[in-house]
């Protein structure tokens, strides 16, 4: 299967992801050696927030072809929320997305900026993710 990449500044994404699974592996590694539930409740903080920061990497890289995108994908994507203030300006705000669907919805917006339409597969691995996120 050709490599899938893309997206911005190909270097730091490719440096951002790799801190991202550093992160797990030391705290994996953490926990193996010292096993406490300080260390496990880290070990989970560290693999969630690995998983939005995938998640947020899939998103800018989906970015570089917005005529893929509708609006409402665009805004999804730049995690940009619209509102108005009592003047009636516009506000731009920080959108948070849960992140099982966060997940899903930047794993199909970086498969159709390959030109593809793979999702992640709906299986007992993604409900144990999903359970766990729930925990």
């Amino acid at each position: 299967m050709e490599e899938l990449s893309g997206g911005g500044d190909d270097n730091s994404t490719g440096e951002f992801l790799m801190a991202l699974f550093e992160d797990i592996r030391t705290a994996e590694r953490e926990l193996k050696e010292n096993d406490s539930q300080f260390i496990r409740r880290a070990y989970v903080r560290t693999v969630f927030s690995s998983v939005e920061g995938f998640a947020f990497t899939l998103k800018k890289i989906a970015l570089d072809k917005p005529e893929l995108f509708t609006a409402g994908e665009l805004a999804l994507l730049r995690e940009e929320d619209y509102h108005l203030t009592g003047s009636g300006e516009v506000r731009v705000g920080r959108q948070f997305q849960r992140t099982a669907e966060n997940l899903r919805f930047a794993f199909s917006a970086f498969m159709r900026f390959h030109g593809r339409t793979t999702s992640l597969p709906v299986d007992e691995g993604w409900n144990i993710f999903v359970a766990a996120i729930e925990v």
